[in-house]
């Protein structure tokens, strides 16, 4: 979900050193960098949700973080609201753009299109991710859906996303003029969420490590327990202070739990 200022009015700062490509930014480059965290946004997010991050990894550790159609440079484009659109196109994506190993952190929505993607990868048979760090979202078999939102009104639409996850910032919800902009995005982030449907699958290889706030409001510790089950390898849980956007100030811990998982696989 939104959190803090709108992604939109920093977009120049996370362009500015980008590679070239819609999907993917790596806002600084590292080349002789060994391996890559693609990082997947939560709901109504963009890659400037990351910008702070490339400064904190390791130079073994490229930053390269995945932007959807619709939001900063690419507003104009359409919506995606279907699952498998996506991940197809996200595992082609990296596909093409990865030339080194590669781990994924998806935190809130990103998580689940994390996830998905590297089912997607496995499926295709292309190189699949050393690691899975799933922060803020439920396993897909621990998915609340008996309380839909994408069928709500707009003010009522706003206020339970901003009451379930404290998500959209008010400057966003006393302005009509940003609420044209942003209320779209996240009512395609919503109906992608509602409608997904987990395939059954073999579980993942790679390590998985889930992460989440002590008091988020949304996601328990037992429903981040439940990524155990999707892997056949390690998995790791951490509990860091804050709720469902923990990961904004307790950033640098955040970090350092992934580099430190990280080294186990190089």
């Amino acid at each position: 979900m939104l959190e803090g200022k709108p992604d939109e009015l920093e977009e120049g700062e996370m362009s500015i050193n980008s590679k070239p490509g819609r999907w993917l930014i790596c806002p600084q480059p590292r080349p002789e960098a060994k391996l890559q965290l693609f990082c997947f946004p939560y709901a109504g997010g963009s890659a400037s949700a990351f910008k702070l991050w490339a400064d904190a990894l390791t130079e073994d550790i490229e930053l390269c973080v995945i932007q959807m159609p619709g939001r900063e440079e690419r507003l104009g484009e359409t919506l995606i609201t279907d699952m498998s659109i996506l991940v197809d196109t996200l595992a082609k994506e990296i596909t093409t753009f990865s030339d080194r190993p590669f781990a994924f952190f998806g935190h809130s929505m990103g998580a689940i299109v994390a996830y998905e993607t590297a089912l997607r990868l496995r499926y295709i048979e292309a190189s699949q991710p050393v690691h899975l760090f799933l922060s803020s979202r439920a396993a897909p078999h621990m998915q609340d859906k008996s309380s839909p939102l994408r069928f709500l009104d707009d003010a009522t639409f706003i206020d339970s996303l901003h009451r379930t996850y404290g998500a959209v910032p008010e400057v966003i919800r006393q302005s009509e003029e940003l609420k044209k902009v942003f209320l779209p995005i996240l009512r395609a982030d919503v109906e992608l969420l509602e409608t997904y449907a987990e395939e059954a699958s073999e579980p993942l290889h790679c390590p998985i490590t889930a992460l989440g706030g002590t008091s988020d409001p949304a996601i328990s510790k037992a429903m981040l327990t439940g990524w155990r089950t999707r892997t056949k390898s390690e998995f790791m849980q951490y509990e860091f202070p804050g709720e469902h956007f923990y990961i904004n100030s307790e950033r640098e811990e955040v970090i350092t739990s992934i580099i430190d998982d990280l080294s186990r696989n190089f």
